[in-house]
């Protein structure tokens, strides 16, 4: 399955726990969650960090810069890497 999450508007890590966090992080479940960076420790150690930027000049375009935390996301990001030169 497939969760969005929007951090942004949240204001404790006990709204996340509410609204299902654990059943998000369920094994076979691919969490995208914006705004990821306000709650840190809500994340696994095991995961694929995104960032998408505007170039300068450029607002109709983004540019993305991946980081991966964690072997499976590692060898995750690598094949990504290689299919997309």
């Amino acid at each position: 399955g497939l969760v969005h999450a929007d951090f942004y508007r949240v204001e404790a890590l006990a709204e996340l726990e509410d609204a299902g966090l654990s059943d998000w992080l369920a094994p076979g479940i691919l969490l995208l969650a914006e705004w990821a960076d306000r709650f840190p420790a809500a994340l696994p150690g095991e995961r694929l960090t995104l960032h998408f930027e505007t170039p300068q000049g450029a607002p109709e375009q983004r540019r993305v810069a991946a980081r991966a935390s964690g072997q499976r996301a590692r060898q995750t990001l690598e094949r990504w890497r290689a299919q997309c030169p």
